[in-house]
């Protein structure tokens, strides 16, 4: 399975935005979207910049298969400590999400903080101030591979099957010979329209062939003689 990290440094909700909705070819899979750490102070731009993203999953029928990560507060020199004015846009930014969102909220900040280690003094003195443990940090923001392990486990074992969806819409996608000529054949769900898409490149794709609620489960499409032999082809539930 192929990753891709949209992450850059420093960019706000809306540069993060401006990007993510521009890579159309990406909003059919499972997605995370951590935005708003750089301006969390603007939290109704923050907002509105998820819910554009969000919008943009839902426009190709991706309402199941993501999740909104929380902002996490930083050490920088006791700025966003517990009892600030930055802590408290922190929490507030991340209770709104989580209203928004419900179960694909991650509380990323609240996550670290309780992997803190008792035994560590540092990590004692953050776990008072209400901030990420610096042994889960290369710095006084970033996660070290320590605390990316324990963002890693959270998902596993509590956020996996909202990031894989449902996809009970199909039993079983192949492609095979007959008559001497590929086709791809697959077992669906009534009741749904389907698409098949084609790629020379598994960036950008192409409509083949739409299919408006088949009356059988069996989903059968012969490739076309003209087609390249090494295109992708992929299969697509619809929105209803």
């Amino acid at each position: 399975m192929e990753v891709v990290n949209g992450g850059v440094n420093g960019q706000t909700s809306s540069q993060i935005a401006a990007r993510m909705l521009a890579a159309t070819h990406l909003h059919r899979c499972p997605t995370i979207l951590w935005a708003g750490r750089n301006n969390y102070d603007q939290p109704q731009t923050v907002l509105r910049d998820m819910d554009a993203m969000v919008a943009a999953l839902a426009l190709v029928g991706n309402t199941n298969r993501f999740l909104v990560f929380g902002v996490i507060n930083s050490s920088y020199s006791g700025y966003e400590d517990q009892g600030t004015l930055p802590h408290r846009m922190i929490v507030d930014l991340n209770r709104e999400l989580s209203v928004r969102y419900g179960e694909r909220f991650v509380p990323v900040r609240e996550i670290l903080i309780e992997a803190s280690d008792p035994k560590n003094a540092g990590d004692r003195v953050d776990f008072a101030h209400d901030v990420p443990p610096g042994s889960l940090r290369s710095d006084a923001l970033h996660l070290n591979e320590s605390g990316y392990g324990v963002l890693v486990k959270y998902l596993l074992q509590h956020k996996m099957t909202l990031l894989r969806g449902d996809w009970g819409w199909v039993e079983r996608v192949s492609m095979g010979v007959q008559e001497g000529r590929w086709a791809l054949q697959a077992e669906v769900r009534l009741g749904w329209p389907y698409q098949v898409e084609s790629s020379e490149d598994l960036v950008h794709w192409r409509g083949e062939f739409v299919l408006i609620r088949p009356e059988t489960k069996t989903l059968e499409w012969e490739v076309p003689t003209s087609a390249d032999p090494r295109r992708f082809y992929r299969l697509l539930r619809l929105p209803d």
